[in-house]
């Protein structure tokens, strides 16, 4: 066979019945695919007619199957999408590209417009080893058709999946964020994973997440820090499901740092003093008068945590003015004391003396 062309080299011509190369080899005989790997091309067809809008439509032809017993064009997906709006126009295995009797149409082009086809395939990541040194390869036939302009996307006859697949879970590990769903209501061809940074709104997609019996994929090249909503649909060529229940990861944010500087107010000073096991995460937030209540709760990875501080002999429980000045309850205690103690004395030593000298 010769040499593989790059489709992203290819640019055609077409008018309203013809093309300038309707035979082209877009992906040659690749040796050594292993699971995961995937070969994008791109395919460019100018409308040169001036009047008249024409409708693509292609055909896989001399194909070069895989004669083991890997049966590597059952385990390749193809996806055909729009390269400037993304949307997939066809899906499926190899197998199922390669079987198709009729040509599949994509879109209609305008008088004197361009339209770029992206071609994506993948190895399914979820294969063995056993298809090492397996090869296939393929050409497209270009067929071109006057198109109807009223609707620009080619009409499809393909059944779409009667149920949608269910996204069970999504695991972020090192490799990357793995989802894992139930398989859709056949028939199914292939699967695509939509994600984006808001919940419903999908700004990423991958139509090569495997084929009928896939039901993990990995998605790599994600920012790890950063939180993505996912969600699945199931595919059978031009036809799709809706799509499958939203699962997000919540990506944890940082715990704020505890301020330990949290202070009372000395009795005889106007300097601030340190309150032992005092945790708050919002600053100068005041103490709390009722000790049983906890102070303001911290969040450690997601985790609500509360801590209520001990007793602290440096916190005034309760004050009162006497001449001016502020005296704690126990200093009162102690006046008092020593105010007795000597009175005390004197009934316990002197009275009793006096009273021995009269006898």
């Amino acid at each position: 066979m010769s040499a593989p062309v790059f489709a992203a080299d290819i640019s055609i011509n077409c008018s309203s019945n013809s093309c300038s190369n309707s035979k082209l080899e877009l992906f040659g005989s690749t040796k050594n695919w292993y699971p995961g790997m995937w070969v994008k091309k791109t395919l460019e067809v100018k409308n040169t007619n001036s009047k008249d809008g024409i409708l693509v439509k292609i055909k896989s032809r001399e194909q070069e199957l895989d004669t083991t017993s890997c049966q590597l064009e059952s385990k390749m997906v193809l996806s055909i999408s729009n390269a400037s709006t993304k949307a997939v126009l066809w899906g499926g295995s190899l197998h199922d590209f390669y079987r198709n009797a009729n040509a599949i149409p994509l879109t209609s082009i305008l008088a004197k417009n361009t339209q770029e086809y992206a071609f994506i395939i993948s190895f399914n990541q979820e294969s063995t080893n056993e298809c090492q040194g397996s090869t296939t390869s393929f050409a497209l036939d270009i067929y071109i058709e006057t198109a109807d302009m009223s609707q620009t996307n080619a009409i499809c006859e393909d059944t779409a999946p009667q149920k949608a697949p269910v996204l069970v879970s999504v695991i972020k590990d090192a490799y990357g964020f793995t989802l894992e769903w139930q398989p859709a209501q056949d028939p199914v061809s292939y699967y695509s994973i939509a994600y984006g940074s808001i919940a419903g709104s999908y700004t990423a997609f991958n139509a090569n997440a495997g084929g009928h019996d896939t039901t993990s994929y990995t998605l790599s090249g994600l920012d790890k820090d950063k939180q993505y909503f996912f969600a699945i649909r199931a595919g059978n060529g031009c036809a799709v499901s809706p799509y499958s229940n939203e699962v997000s990861i919540n990506v944890p944010t940082p715990s704020p740092t505890p301020i330990t500087n949290y202070t009372t107010q000395k009795a005889d000073s106007n300097e601030p003093t340190i309150a032992a096991n005092s945790v708050s995460t919002i600053p100068n937030q005041p103490q709390r008068s009722d000790e049983s209540q906890p102070l303001a709760t911290g969040s450690v990875l997601g985790e609500s945590v509360s801590k209520t501080p001990e007793k602290n002999e440096t916190i005034l429980k309760r004050v009162f003015k006497n001449n001016g000045s502020i005296v704690s309850r126990d200093a009162k205690k102690n006046m008092y004391t020593l105010i007795l103690i000597p009175i005390f004395l004197l009934f316990l030593f002197v009275v009793p003396k006096k009273h021995k000298k009269r006898d």
